[in-house]
């Protein structure tokens, strides 16, 4: 991946500084107890940072072109602030039920799509089969 070289776009290494200090933030917290409204989320990074891995996974499968060193500045740091969410978002424990979801549901993206069958190796039947129950599906 290139390098970003536009003032405005942030390079990988500080895009993960920035992320490793929310998670490890986060992580050193104390784990408050979630209300209705959300507040004290003890996962509330981790959803986050979830629901921005999710954004731009959106964000990069509705560009309509093939994403190479040509692309736009934004659709390349697009992609470098999705591998830092890559490497971020499995070193975060998830604490709440809230957070677990999170991660299924960014975790969805690569599983395979349609009805579990025999076809299917073990481990992403068995990852479906987690993800469809943490994310209500049947």
């Amino acid at each position: 991946m290139p390098k970003a070289d536009d003032k405005h776009t942030p390079s990988r290494r500080a895009l993960f500084t920035g992320v490793a200090a929310l998670a490890a933030t986060s992580a050193a917290a104390p784990v408050p107890t979630p209300n209705a409204s959300g507040i004290g989320e003890p996962d509330a990074v981790l959803i986050r940072l979830c629901a921005r891995f999710l954004e731009i996974e959106d964000a990069i499968n509705a560009y309509p072109a093939d994403i190479d060193e040509r692309s736009p500045p934004h659709i390349l740091a697009m992609l470098d602030e999705h591998d830092v969410l890559v490497l971020a978002i499995p070193h975060m424990r998830a604490r709440s039920m809230n957070g677990c979801r999170a991660k299924a549901a960014a975790l969805n993206v690569y599983l395979p799509r349609g009805r579990v069958d025999e076809d299917w190796c073990s481990p992403d039947r068995l990852a479906r089969s987690l993800v469809d129950d943490l994310l209500g599906r049947t």
